[in-house]
């Protein structure tokens, strides 16, 4: 399983990549990839996407699945407001 804990970035990555895994041999039982994130508040994960993942909805509707963004690139367009809110210089 990937693990990420980290912003909306990093989780759009992860999806991507679970998307070209194939399903992992090893034993009688091949199992589907899967991505392990945290689910406590993390702006950066729920916030700093101009159009939000909004994976708890997508886990919840599809019964336990994601869909990696189709968006151009990684899919995540950062929000240029949320992104200003912790400009350092």
């Amino acid at each position: 399983a990937n693990h990420v804990w980290g912003s909306a970035v990093a989780v759009a990555v992860n999806l991507h990549l679970l998307t070209a895994m194939p399903d992992l041999p090893g034993g009688l039982h091949p199992w589907t990839p899967m991505l392990e994130y945290d689910t406590t508040p993390n702006l950066f994960r729920d916030q700093l996407a101009a159009e939000p993942l909004h994976l708890d909805r997508q886990i919840q509707e599809s019964r336990g699945c994601a869909r990696a963004p189709e968006r151009p690139g990684i899919g995540v367009e950062p929000e240029p407001a949320f992104l200003s809110k912790y400009r350092i210089a």
